[in-house]
Order: structure tokens, then C-alpha cells, then sequence
């Protein structure tokens, strides 16, 4: 599922740490909007030849949740890729418990913010190239697209 080393260079499906992400909310009638900034655990959706283009200024992520905030039974459906709006990470050890990608919960972050995070050791995993490619069929599959 990960590779044994973190890859040397940014790629699709490096999990972070601490990613910001905006979040509006607004009253019903959106008479005050309240914004916030969370730090999330987030992967890197966008493709490597997209990040290395000079001209992008930002990338895609989706927040990746731990799998204990899902009902326990629903996690056999999430762990064997029988839904589309997640995709199963299992835990890495001393790092990141048991958890899914949420591609309900997509976001775009400036990549300087992560070239920061890579400098900083924020960077804790990298995904396979085969599970890349799984990574890449689901969110084809959430969005519809046959393949």
C-alpha cells in the first residue's frame, strides 16, 4: 500500500499532516458567513505532471479521516473499496491510524503552502504505484467517469 520510503518528490497520494483548509459557513439565510481554518491529515489528488508545472499555484487534496468516525459497520464496506466516496488507507505505524480518504471533502491549497509542508517533515507517506492507480480508478468512480 505505501512505500517503503517516502518518495524523494512530491507526488499524487503523499499524505500530509496539517494541511490548511478553509471551511465557510454561513447562517441560513446567509446573512453573517464565518470562515475558519482547520489542519487536517489530507492526500495529494493532483497528478505529478500538474504539480511540477511551473504555472500551478495550486493543488487538489481530499482529507483523509480515521475509519473509528465511521459506524463499525460500515468499515468492511470501506476497508474492501465498496464505496465511492472513500478510499481505504490502512494504518501506518506510529503515524496515521486505520483511516479512508473522503473525496466528499475535496480542496484546493496553494503549493507553496506544500513545498513548506515536504520541507517541514510533514509529508508521512507515500502510496504505491499500483495503489496510485486504485487511488485514481476511485476518484474516477466518484466523479463518474467510466474508465
Amino acid at each position: 500500500m505505501y512505500t517503503s520510503d517516502i518518495r524523494q518528490d512530491v507526488s499524487q497520494g503523499d499524505i500530509f499532516r496539517d494541511v490548511p483548509i478553509a471551511y465557510i459557513n454561513s447562517a441560513p439565510d446567509v446573512s453573517e458567513i464565518v470562515t475558519r481554518v482547520d489542519y487536517v491529515r489530507a492526500i495529494l489528488l493532483t497528478h505529478d505532471c500538474d504539480y511540477d508545472k511551473p504555472s500551478s499555484q495550486y493543488v487538489i487534496f481530499a482529507e483523509v479521516r480515521p475509519l473509528a468516525e465511521i459506524a463499525p459497520g460500515s468499515h468492511g464496506n470501506v476497508r474492501n473499496y465498496r464505496t465511492r466516496n472513500t478510499f481505504y488507507l490502512p494504518a501506518v505505524p506510529d503515524v496515521m491510524e486505520e483511516s479512508y480518504v473522503d473525496l466528499r471533502r475535496i480542496d484546493r491549497v496553494s503549493k507553496s503552502v506544500i513545498r513548506f509542508k515536504a520541507a517541514s517533515g510533514d509529508r508521512i507517506a507515500s502510496l504505491t504505484d499500483e495503489m496510485r492507480e486504485a487511488l485514481q480508478g476511485q476518484i474516477a468512480l466518484f466523479f463518474g467517469i467510466n474508465r
